[in-house]
């Protein structure tokens, strides 16, 4: 009965798969925020350190996986606004928890991505303009999956040593770059009224 309502909300096939990444995110985020030895990642060393990676890693990457499914299902099923909202948010969280895992090892420059969104919502309370909807837009999507990945790379590094803290820094960087020149095209639209130079 759980898996087809929540407090007599019927759930779609979507929202079920968002369910599941939400109870990974769960997992995820008790990980990062209990991890042993604190908030701070050099308080974990050698295996303990590439145990606990990896174990956060068997956790998000089919919390991602799962991302690219519940959109699929959700375009070949039915599509709901509150199913929308739940995936979005999921979306949100999710960024979060990774850059806040991410954040010891690249540098806490990186909670960026992670509050992004936040910052917008909370912008759009003093502003109306940006609560207006925004279109569709293929670049945001791909910019909002790239997030994910490029973050999980600072775990990478933990679990697997020999691969280079400059990769996890390069692919972040360049991940909340490309955030921040969605979001500031989206802005950008919602005061001037069109995007200029692609879709």
């Amino acid at each position: 009965m759980l898996a087809r309502e929540v407090h007599g909300l019927t759930l779609t096939p979507a929202d079920r798969v968002t369910l599941t990444r939400a109870g990974l995110l769960v997992g995820a985020a008790a990980l990062v925020l209990l991890r042993p030895g604190g908030a701070v990642w050099p308080a974990l060393e050698g295996l303990a350190a590439q145990m606990w990676a990896w174990v956060l890693l068997a956790q998000a990457v089919p919390m991602l996986v799962l991302d690219a499914v519940d959109g699929a299902v959700a375009r070949r099923t039915v599509v709901t606004a509150r199913g929308a909202r739940l995936d979005e948010e999921t979306d949100a969280a999710t960024v979060l928890v990774l850059a806040v895992a991410a954040a010891p090892v690249v540098g806490w420059w990186v909670l960026a991505a992670g509050l992004a969104r936040y910052a917008f919502v909370t912008a759009g309370l003093v502003q109306p303009r940006l609560r207006r909807p925004l279109p569709y837009s293929l670049a945001r999507r791909v910019v909002a999956a790239l997030q994910g990945p490029a973050l999980l790379t600072s775990v990478l590094v933990v679990a697997a040593p020999a691969v280079p803290v400059a990769v996890a820094v390069t692919a972040c960087a360049a991940a909340l770059a490309a955030l921040v020149w969605s979001f500031g095209r989206d802005v950008a639209y919602l005061f001037l009224g069109a995007y200029r130079g692609g879709p």
